[in-house]
């Protein structure tokens, strides 16, 4: 196990985002994950560092589009 990322579930976002994308592992000292979807990037904010052996939330916070 690499000690550098941690568990993070990403929570909100629209309703059409995979459940399969929101349980992941991230680099530990990570604020903010965007991550592709559709026609652009879900945005998603450090909410609360639970117990170490307890996943990291991570709050949708907006959306930004590609650009083209």
């Amino acid at each position: 196990m690499d000690k550098h990322l941690i568990d993070a579930i990403l929570e909100g976002g629209p309703d059409d985002f995979p459940a399969t994308e929101r349980v992941r592992r991230v680099p530990a000292g990570e604020l903010k994950v965007k991550i592709p979807h559709g026609a652009g990037y879900e945005h998603f904010e450090r909410r609360e560092t639970g117990p170490s052996d307890k996943p990291t939330v991570y709050a949708w916070s907006t959306r930004t589009r590609v650009a083209e």
